[in-house]
């Protein structure tokens, strides 16, 4: 039942040639170059100040509370105010959505590489960018026109838009600010503007002439509204709202990650310098590079909503700096526990979410997908824990939907639905009753899944007498018959509910399991009733 407990990160790097030209400078029409060049001066790097080296220390796992709690506030308010994601209300989201039935439908039979994934401000819309084929197996896919762009519902998980290419492979997406509009790039050098309400293109904001390339140009839009980037060949781009060039540069595009990013109040952008040994920000009033900050070999960068502080992942050192935009100032390396996959700020900017992968050298490894760090000390705050794995983190911009994509279908986060808190009722209920003997409330609770009856007749499970069963598996230990101390996380898994928990063990000290694992899976389901039954029993994999 449990889908999947290896976790297997793959990267794929698509290597291409670029030139040391810089493209023609030229005027965002919809088709026409222009002659107007804006002149840049660059500042020298700043060196690199000494590092202050903080000790991570384990602390309790992910521990939702099921009420949302309200965010203190100076105004009255007739009511709590449900929990975004930040020091408050991290602990209550859960994972709501891990497959898009628009998505399985336009796929059909077809398999498909996905390229990027963008969330819309307003958390309705998805995103996706790909190809048919699977460049995984065979570096490419089926054809230079094969890609496709489309957009899904957050909420249904319906197609919203299906974005016609003609011929363009597509790259990387992001929605304006409003939500309404997507920028998105293709291999063909090609960065658009389209609207996805009507699906057509409102501006070609820039064409530089390029075939066979498996590279692709990245782009971001300010949440504020104000501002477009794009990062072509060697050249940074920005455009006002109205799509007016106000801005190049000389940038470099290198790397299979993100390469530019807005702060979050469209203060500040950041790229990678050459090598990606070092990183560019740039003040959006007057598009003037306020700061470069050297360092070693990055894999990902992030700036704060604010504008104050850069992060940045060492993929290679599994470590990340905390760097002082405005005084150049390392504030902190945090030496993580575990291989970096990304890095990224919250919207309310008091957390830092590094996803990434456990080492695998002990049962909870596995469940591992990254850490939470406080942004007022630089420590660790939490371990984060799913069923699911680890990849990008994109939020809405409240904070209260957060989505992580780790190359495949994005996963998206929120606060639990009813459905996965009567199933919490019922597991707990369930556990509970093991916990004290009384069977026969047990097996009311389980229902037998036909499709796992060779796994349960090697256990000893009668279909005709569970309430035996259940007894002589507990006599024997085979399963963990202790009621749920704490949940560490729930989620939807197509039809399934799945709870990530610790039981009661002895001494008042969490149980482990003879495996070593003390995060135990339970797993359930709607029946034909419509109500929550657990399918499957707490044991060791």
């Amino acid at each position: 039942m449990r889908k999947n407990f290896a976790v297997f990160l793959v990267f794929v790097v698509l290597l291409t040639s670029c030139t040391s030209v810089p493209p023609p400078p030229f005027t965002p029409t919809n088709e026409n170059p222009s002659t107007e060049t804006i002149e840049v001066t660059m500042e020298e790097p700043i060196s690199r100040s000494p590092t202050i080296q903080l000790q991570v220390t384990e602390t309790t796992r992910l521990s939702p509370t099921i009420i949302p709690t309200a965010i203190p506030t100076t105004a009255p308010i007739s009511k709590p105010t449900p929990a975004v994601f930040n020091r408050a209300g991290y602990r209550q989201f859960a994972l709501t959505r891990n497959y898009f039935p628009g998505l399985l439908a336009y796929a059909a039979e077809r398999s498909y590489t996905v390229i990027s994934t963008a969330l819309s401000p307003d958390g309705n819309s998805v995103a996706i960018s790909g190809c048919w084929g699977s460049m995984t197996n065979f570096g490419d896919c089926e054809t230079r026109q094969s890609g496709f762009l489309i957009v899904l519902d957050t909420n249904s998980g319906e197609l919203k838009a299906d974005i016609p290419l003609g011929g363009n492979w597509p790259g990387y997406t992001a929605f304006s600010a409003d939500s309404s509009r997507l920028l998105f790039s293709t291999a063909e050098h090609k960065v658009f503007l389209w609207d996805i309400p009507t699906n057509k293109s409102i501006q070609l904001l820039v064409s530089i002439p390029e075939s066979g390339s498996t590279s692709y140009p990245d782009v971001d839009a300010a949440w504020d509204g104000q501002s477009y980037a794009a990062l072509i060949r060697d050249t940074l781009y920005a455009w006002d709202a109205s799509g007016n060039l106000i801005f190049q540069t000389p940038a470099n595009l290198n790397g299979t990650s993100k390469f530019i990013s807005f702060s979050a109040n469209g203060s500040r952008l950041i790229t990678f310098s050459s090598g990606r040994i070092g990183v560019n920000i740039y003040n959006t009033a007057g598009w003037s590079k306020v700061r470069h900050i050297e360092t070693d070999k990055i894999h990902y960068a992030a700036i704060s909503p604010d504008g104050r502080f850069l992060a940045i992942l060492n993929q290679e050192r599994d470590s990340a700096s905390v760097w002082d935009v405005d005084t150049g100032e390392e504030l902190a390396l945090l030496n993580l526990e575990y291989s970096g996959y990304s890095i990224h700020f919250n919207p309310a900017g008091d957390l830092l979410i590094i996803p990434g992968m456990g080492s695998l050298e002990q049962q909870d490894d596995y469940s591992t997908i990254g850490a939470l760090f406080d942004t007022t000390t630089w420590t660790k705050l939490d371990t984060m824990v799913s069923y699911s794995r680890e990849g990008l983190v994109d939020f809405n911009r409240d904070g209260n939907r957060m989505m992580i994509s780790d190359g495949g279908v994005p996963q998206i986060w929120e606060l639990p639905d009813e459905s996965l808190r009567e199933g919490l009722n019922i597991v707990r209920e369930f556990q509970t009753a093991l916990s004290q003997g009384d069977y026969s409330t047990a097996a009311a609770l389980f229902e037998y899944d036909e499709r796992e009856a060779e796994l349960f007749t090697e256990m000893g499970i009668d279909p005709d007498n569970l309430a035996a069963s259940f007894e002589q598996l507990c006599k024997n230990e085979t399963i963990f018959c202790r009621p749920i101390e704490r949940l560490l996380v729930m989620g939807h898994d197509w039809d399934d509910m799945v709870y990530l928990v610790q039981l009661e063990g002895t001494d008042g000290k969490v149980f482990t399991s003879p495996n070593g694992a003390q995060i135990i899976y339970l797993y359930a389901r709607i029946d034909k009733n419509g109500e929550p039954r657990v399918i499957y029993l707490p044991m060791d994999f």
